[in-house]
């Protein structure tokens, strides 16, 4: 199992390197188009143990070949002696292992996973109080996988006509966007690879992109984009004067990291639109390159001839032979 969590952790840290750098040379900086390669990638880095497991194996031939010793048919008297006590180190070695008790390591990733995935299980308990009611959310929050849900804090009927649409219109991108599923997915992934610094940045830069990439929605429905900031601000001090966070599980218009997008909004220059074709063939060269360093597995170039192994084979009897009748 360790084995398999470091192979994960090195293979997925080639996916996401390539999928930055295709996101560079390919130029594309719009928020939306950012999130859905990202989430791609943590999608693939979430599916990686499985397909390592029992996925099919894709071989690589891209190591220089090693000529293998041939096969020998039988074995003397001094190589048997010789090949004992190498099978009695191995068994000793392998009766060392079974006495040493557990691996810590494994018995401390299993419980940073189970305290990861107990605080995600916390936070399915507090979406299913605020779809109750019984309990009140200090910002608007929409929750819910299959079917997002909009949730307005109870003094929302008080919030001028601008504010209230503008709210409306961001939590509406949301829920079209399903950002509630792919954010839970960003904790789970997190939740099993804890250990990973790449899967806490991707739970954040997905979160983060997000929430530009609803606020960009809004700006092009036609809000004026002073007074979208102005209305970030308010909810954020709501939430603040609230006692900090949100704790659900949900996306919240707060959101992460609100001065840059603040700044992102006050912004004159605009991002340019990725064309359809262009954004197609950067999804395409990503998934390849996924697929790649998912599956791909490093092996030897194929030896010479057929004919030439078996006239090393033919040489070896020989000199087997001559080597019995001399002794």
């Amino acid at each position: 199992m360790q084995a398999l969590l470091i192979e994960c952790m090195i293979r997925s840290s080639l996916i996401a390197a390539f999928a930055g750098l295709v996101l560079f040379v390919m130029r594309i900086r719009t928020a939306a188009a950012r999130h859905a390669v990202w989430t791609g990638v943590m999608l693939a880095m979430l599916l990686l143990p499985a397909l390592m497991i029992w996925g099919p194996k894709a071989p690589l031939p891209l190591l220089p070949h090693v000529a293998e010793p041939a096969p020998v048919l039988s074995l003397s008297t001094s190589d048997r002696i010789t090949a004992a006590p190498v099978e009695s180190a191995r068994s000793l070695a392998r009766t060392v292992a079974d006495r040493r008790g557990p691996n810590w390591a494994i018995v401390l990733y299993l419980a940073g996973v189970l305290i990861f995935l107990g605080r995600l299980g916390i936070g399915v308990a507090r979406v299913g109080a605020l779809l109750r009611g019984t309990v009140a959310c200090a910002a608007p929050v929409t929750v819910g996988w299959l079917r997002p849900r909009m949730i307005l804090p109870p003094d929302s009927s008080q919030w001028p006509r601008g504010k209230l649409d503008a709210v409306r219109a961001h939590e509406r991108e949301h829920a079209r966007r399903r950002d509630p599923l792919w954010q839970t997915a960003a904790l789970l992934n997190r939740a099993l690879f804890w250990f990973h610094p790449l899967a806490w940045w991707l739970e954040r830069n997905i979160s983060g992109l997000a929430e530009e990439a609803c606020d960009a929605a809004v700006l092009a429905g036609g809000c004026d984009p002073y007074a979208y900031s102005e209305c970030l601000v308010d909810v954020a001090r709501s939430v603040q004067r609230a006692g900090g966070r949100i704790d659900a599980l949900g996306v919240a218009m707060p959101g992460a990291g609100l001065d840059q997008r603040i700044r992102k909004l006050l912004n004159s220059a605009t991002t340019p639109r990725v064309s359809q074709v262009r954004m197609a063939c950067a999804a395409a060269l990503c998934a390849a390159l996924a697929a790649i360093f998912a599956r791909g597995t490093l092996v030897r170039a194929q030896s010479g001839s057929k004919g030439h192994l078996e006239f090393e084979a033919a040489s070896v009897r020989f000199r087997s032979a001559r080597h019995r009748s001399h002794g």
